[in-house]
């Protein structure tokens, strides 16, 4: 199915509903779904309107699964709704107080939608290294199949061997831990001979001096 016919279904819209919105014949709208035509510009932009955070290459593509999630995602997002609760808490006097805090009533679900939208994410991006191998030869399957491996078999010497080329590869904000937090004199220099050996070769920049 392409993306119009998913994100009718999400949103709970029928299609005769859809074309009198638009101002077109319902079997237009089955016209673009069935693949027979596709949608002009200028109802994609009608389209835009009703749906107003859905990405307009959505409306004429077939969606992956993380694209159908992030339809989901947007359209809980869209009707949450909102009630204050009163929390309390304990002052640095020892009293007792109260404070108003806003509850999303679909914060639940769309942690979720968020959550699975990244793992099909991650999968797709594998699974498209992977069928491009006829480019590589077998090179990505390889490299894949080798890094799931090292992360199934759980040796800390090899995860953390891992952990240190994509700390120094990625940016190390994004990466989200401090190697040199608690780490033996053995790990850290570990690192730095592995930084050193990186630098020599120009594969990455040298940190920018602080401010």
């Amino acid at each position: 199915m392409i993306g119009l016919e998913f994100i009718c279904k999400v949103y709970r819209i029928e299609y005769k509903d859809l074309a009198l919105s638009i101002g077109v014949s319902p079997p237009s709208i089955q016209d673009w779904l069935k693949g027979r035509r596709k949608i002009p510009k200028a109802r994609i932009v009608q389209l835009r309107q009703i749906f107003k955070s859905v990405p307009e290459e959505y409306f004429q593509k077939e969606l992956t699964k993380s694209e159908e999630l992030h339809v989901q995602q947007i359209y809980f997002t869209e009707t949450d709704e909102f009630e204050e609760i009163e929390i309390p808490f304990i002052d640095d006097d020892g009293v007792e107080r109260w404070h108003k805090e806003r509850y999303s009533q679909n914060s639940g679900i769309i942690n979720s939608l968020i959550d699975k939208r990244k793992n099909e994410s991650l999968i797709e991006r594998i699974r498209a290294l992977i069928d491009n191998d006829e480019f590589t030869e077998n090179n990505n399957h390889k490299m894949v199949d080798k890094y799931i491996s090292i992360l199934e078999k759980n040796k800390k010497e090899e995860i953390n061997f891992l952990r240190m080329v994509f700390y120094y590869f990625k940016n190390k904000h994004e990466w989200g831990f401090d190697p040199f937090f608690a780490a033996s004199e053995k790990e850290i220099k570990m690192y730095e001979e592995f930084k050193e050996l990186l630098l020599n070769y120009k594969i990455i920049e040298p940190d920018e001096p602080a401010d």
